[in-house]
């Protein structure tokens, strides 16, 4: 099974996400060669003390949209780790913007690095926060 295929299971229910995305509440939602689209929900134990979401939960969604596109695009013998990420935040992530949905691309794959980027947007299409990343790929 190739690693877009074990994404694309983890989107009917016949896989599940690593453990940290299970318990930010993260749903894998869409994936493609070179793209993956997550969700989440507003959570009330997770906002900051302004009442919107803690910045690191949406810099956590889009490490994990950039990761799981970079894995639709990687080998089965190949694991990848964030080597840098840089987050810059547009606007609040209120309760009135849920569900906020995070669409991370792969815009370079080379044999050990990668470059990707990812963009959180709520329910009505207004940009949250957007982030780009540099990743090491290695044989596992």
């Amino acid at each position: 099974m190739t690693k877009l295929e074990w994404i694309r299971k983890i989107i009917t229910g016949e896989a599940q996400l690593p453990a940290a995305g299970i318990t930010l509440g993260f749903r894998m939602i869409e994936a493609e060669e070179g793209s993956t689209t997550m969700q989440m929900d507003f959570q009330e134990s997770l906002t900051n003390r302004s009442g919107g979401m803690q910045g690191g939960v949406l810099a956590a969604l889009m490490d994990a949209s950039m990761g799981s596109s970079l894995s639709t695009v990687s080998e089965e013998n190949e694991d990848h780790a964030t080597l840098e990420f840089k987050v810059s935040f547009m606007r609040p992530a209120t309760a009135a913007l849920s569900p906020f949905t995070a669409v991370g691309l792969v815009l370079y794959r080379g044999r050990s690095i990668a470059h990707t980027t990812s963009e959180v947007k709520g329910s009505d299409g207004t940009l949250l926060a957007k982030a780009t990343g540099s990743w090491m790929i290695k044989k596992s």
